[in-house]
């Protein structure tokens, strides 16, 4: 049985530091804020990297062998993708996971927040709207 409520809560943390970078990302004064920024991109690798142990250890394997085609082709597929966006995300903590990495870089820094955190956004809201409501229906 996967432990769907514990993924979700995963998922909640994950957006609440979503949320809390993108905010402060997009203040007016975000280069005083550089600090918290960082902090908050550290932290969210973190809950990050928890949360695709829980999934690829224990979640997908579990779907891939199921007896159910429909559960076991999304699975498939959603675990085929999310390889991409780890390696993205990766990169972009690499690049702006401290104060003087993205002053650095800064003119890449907002833009590329933006759009990495909404990537990670869209894969969790797909998850939560179609992956994790067939678990549920499906009782697995």
């Amino acid at each position: 049985m996967i432990n769907l409520e514990q993924l979700k809560k995963q998922h909640a943390s994950i957006e609440e530091e979503l949320d809390i970078i993108l905010s402060l990302t997009f203040s007016t004064e975000y280069i005083d804020l550089l600090s918290d920024i960082t902090l908050h991109i550290n932290k969210l690798a973190g809950l990050l990297n928890i949360h695709l142990l829980s999934e690829d250890d224990f979640m997908y394997p579990a779907l891939r062998d199921s007896k159910d085609t429909e559960i076991k082709n999304m699975a498939s597929s959603y675990s085929d993708e999310m390889g991409g966006l780890v390696t993205e995300f990766t990169e972009y903590k690499n690049r702006f996971n401290t104060k003087n990495k993205v002053l650095a870089a800064e003119a890449e820094f907002r833009p590329m927040t933006k759009t990495v955190l909404g990537k990670i956004k869209s894969r969790m809201d797909k998850e939560n709207k179609n992956l994790y409501r067939l678990i549920a229906e499906k009782n697995l």
